[in-house]
């Protein structure tokens, strides 16, 4: 999660065919598709020597380094894994058993691989998963996150995506646009749209009692959001009519239905973190939601992170909400160095051509570089 995806998934789909196989059970067993994903996220499979002992328990520790939740933890060739289980093999036909030995000895990547870990920026995390943990449990909290465009604001807030699913929550995200300034909400719609589509992905016991929930908040007035919503529709179903109002009044309800849905979605078991970015783009309806909704101590289980291009408002812009938690990004040389110390153990020459730029590129300039050099043929 928040990982680009590449040859290595294939190791963690080998990992749980071999591991069915092996043992006769799955490594997960959930009948919810949320529930499911949280366990291929979050949680640890039974080491199979565990549930099956006579698999020798160099064969099980291989398989769970095919099925590692990170990618870096995984085998990185299937000639380390060929060498490997060709090891257990040879132990097996000899002696009738596998003698302990380092898994992955052999395990080298044969293409460019690069750590895609945040480097710099634990502080930062911890502050947005601490300001989750306060939300998840009482009032909602917004955090703003400062920046200039590529210092890393976005690799940083979707660094919690995987851990507010481990606690069974919801990460969605919008993003304004500075050419859809004219659209109001149009970062709270695009994130309302990525929930309603995760809703319709649970089971039908759970998807009504949303439809319970929604209906309950939105009352007869819920066409004002199907309007604009209309997946949300195959939830809550078709709505009866509303009268015309004035632009003014018209403005004033939806603001007011909004936050209603906001309300009913948010719940303990199922937290949300909903990430607004380039914030110094948004709308006066959205600041004003947002401003309603952390003004009304009612709102509860929601984390608001806003992002925002600090060099490119000023200091009296209607974003810049008062009495707030900040995280202000900048660039952190050492990190940079980081980077390229670690590119250096794959690639001397491309190590030493960065080492020269990085007083000139900032951190976000320097792994787009990174991207761009890994898409080049051959690389």
């Amino acid at each position: 999660m928040n990982r680009s995806l590449d040859y290595r998934t294939d190791f963690y789909s080998l990992g749980v065919t071999l591991y069915e196989l092996l043992t006769h059970e799955r490594p997960f067993k959930s009948p919810d598709a949320l529930e499911m994903v949280h366990c291929h996220i979050a949680k640890h499979p039974i080491p199979p020597h565990e549930i099956r002992p006579e698999i020798p328990k160099m064969i099980s520790d291989i398989l769970l380094r095919l099925m590692a939740k990170n990618a870096e933890d995984r085998y990185q060739s299937t000639i380390g894994l060929k060498r490997d289980l060709q090891r257990c093999l040879d132990d097996l036909t000899s002696a009738g058993m596998v003698s302990p030995f380092d898994i992955g000895a052999e395990d080298v990547s044969a293409t460019f691989q690069i750590s895609e870990k945040l480097y710099g920026r634990d502080a930062e995390i911890s502050a947005l998963m601490q300001a989750f943990a306060r939300a998840s449990s009482g009032p909602s909290e917004l955090m703003m996150v400062a920046g200039y465009s590529g210092v890393g604001k976005s690799a940083l807030i979707h660094e919690i995506h995987k851990p507010v699913t481990e606690k069974m929550g919801y990460f969605i995200s919008g993003k304004f646009d500075q050419f859809q300034r004219d659209v109001p909400y149009h970062a709270f719609i695009q994130s309302v749209e990525s929930l309603v589509t995760l809703l319709l992905s649970e089971t039908e016991k759970r998807l009504a009692a949303w439809r319970k929930n929604i209906s309950a908040a939105v009352g007869n007035v819920g066409k004002v959001l199907t309007d604009i919503i209309p997946n949300l529709e195959q939830i809550i179903g078709p709505q009866p009519d509303i009268p015309e109002l004035s632009p003014v009044e018209a403005r004033h309800r939806l603001n007011y239905v909004l936050g209603k849905f906001i309300r009913a979605i948010c719940q303990k078991p199922h937290p949300i973190a909903l990430v607004l970015d380039d914030l110094q783009w948004a709308d006066s309806a959205s600041l004003n939601l947002i401003r309603t909704l952390m003004d009304n101590p009612e709102n509860r289980y929601l984390l608001i992170i806003s992002a925002y291009r600090d060099n490119e408002v000023s200091p009296t812009h209607p974003a810049l909400l008062s009495d707030l938690e900040w995280v202000t990004l900048r660039v952190d040389m050492a990190a940079v160095n980081e980077v390229i110390e670690d590119i250096r153990t794959h690639d001397t020459n491309l190590g030493e051509s960065l080492a020269k730029l990085a007083n000139n590129f900032d951190y976000g300039k320097i792994l787009a570089l990174i991207r761009e050099y890994k898409a080049l043929p051959g690389s």
